[in-house]
Formats: C-alpha cells, sequence, structure tokens
C-alpha cells in the first residue's frame, strides 16, 4: 500500500499543475501554448527530482534549448525559417520542443500508471503546437521539427539507450561466451601442389651424358 502511495505521489502533482494551469491562465489559445509550453517541463523536472535523475533531465533538456537556439540563428533569414507573420528564425518551434520534451519525459517516467494523465499530457504538447500554428508563429513544418528534436533528445540521450548499444554483443561475442577464449584453427598447408610438382619431375626421363674419349 505505502509502495503504491508513493508511486501515485507524481501522478498527483501533475493533476494540480495542470489543474492550476487551466484555472489561471487567460483564456486565449496562445496563452494556453504560452503556459504549457512552462508547464510540462516543469513537471517533467518535478518527477525527475522525485526519481533522483535531474542531472540527466536538466542536461537534456539544456542541451535540446541550445541546439533549438543555435538552429534559429544558424539559418537566420532562410526560407525554411521564415513564419507565417513574415518574421524569421522559425524554425524549428521552441514552443513545441519544450512542451514535447515535457510530455515525453512524463509519459515514460512518472505516468505509467495512469492512463487518462498520459493522455491529457500529450494532448497538452498537441495543444501547445496548434497554438502556435494559431498564432501565425509557426508553419506546420517548423512545428513538427520541434516536436522531433524534443523526442530526439528526451528518448535518444538517455544513458540506458548507451548503455544498450554498449551491451549489444559483436557476432564474435555471440557465438563465443564472455570471459572465453576462441582458439581458431589455422588451416592445414596445402601440399597437393608440392606432390604433384614431384611427381611430375620424377617422370621426365633422365638425360644421359656420354663420356667423350
Amino acid at each position: 500500500m505505502a509502495s503504491a502511495a508513493i508511486r501515485a505521489k507524481p501522478a498527483c502533482l501533475v493533476m494540480v499543475f495542470l489543474t492550476l494551469t487551466l484555472i489561471f491562465t487567460p483564456k486565449a489559445p496562445v496563452r494556453f501554448g504560452d503556459t504549457l509550453q512552462v508547464v510540462l517541463p516543469l513537471a517533467g523536472f518535478g518527477c525527475a527530482v522525485a526519481s533522483g535523475n535531474w542531472s540527466g533531465y536538466f542536461g537534456r533538456f539544456a542541451a535540446l534549448w541550445v541546439t533549438v537556439h543555435a538552429s534559429k540563428r544558424g539559418l537566420g533569414m532562410a526560407r525554411i525559417a521564415q513564419r507565417p507573420n513574415g518574421h524569421y528564425r522559425g524554425m524549428p518551434s521552441g514552443h513545441t520542443a519544450a512542451a514535447t520534451f515535457g510530455a515525453s519525459a512524463l509519459v515514460h517516467s512518472c505516468l505509467q500508471n495512469a492512463p487518462v494523465l498520459k493522455t491529457i499530457v500529450v494532448l497538452g504538447a498537441a495543444y501547445t503546437a496548434g497554438s502556435r500554428i494559431e498564432a501565425d508563429k509557426h508553419d506546420i513544418w517548423q512545428v513538427l521539427a520541434g516536436a522531433l528534436l524534443a523526442i530526439a533528445f528526451e528518448r535518444g540521450l538517455r544513458r540506458s539507450v548507451f548503455r544498450r548499444l554498449r551491451l549489444r554483443p559483436s557476432p564474435l561475442q555471440s557465438h563465443y561466451p564472455t570471459g572465453s577464449v576462441a582458439f581458431i584453427e589455422a588451416p592445414a598447408p596445402n601440399t597437393s601442389y608440392q606432390s604433384a610438382s614431384a611427381e611430375l619431375l620424377s617422370r621426365q626421363p633422365r638425360a644421359s651424358w656420354r663420356k667423350s674419349t
């Protein structure tokens, strides 16, 4: 009973976060998106603190944020970075990246036993993306790029992923168990050519030498 209550605490905190967001945010699509892009990563960070993995979470989020803004500056006034409202530096969507990162962390870390909250969190990230399109801040491709970047950083940079890659056995390791020494027998020398050459030489007629007197 005690362990079940401990596991339920993060889900309850997430529910409180989302409820307060719904109550105190001005009723406008853009303002909801602005709020959710802060609330969802914060809720994910709170979950990471509760589970003792806050440093990894913070590092992945910081790497995502640096990548997003480096991309905005790097693309500058490129056509792909033009926003629907005519401004630039819109590739990718930072709001969508932040909201998706927080939602992914919550779904995979805190809300395994809360399917309803999982759905609400995913819808919150999707709503944030939609609000950016509604406000003419980003187009669909910029929003999609932000979401894909967030998933790549949140899921791909976890230690468990690198651990699985390191522990994946090579073909030789899968054939020979760990710790064993494999002795590979070298092939025997090919003596057929030597024996054939010797037999051919033995069949040749011997030259007779006459001694001149």
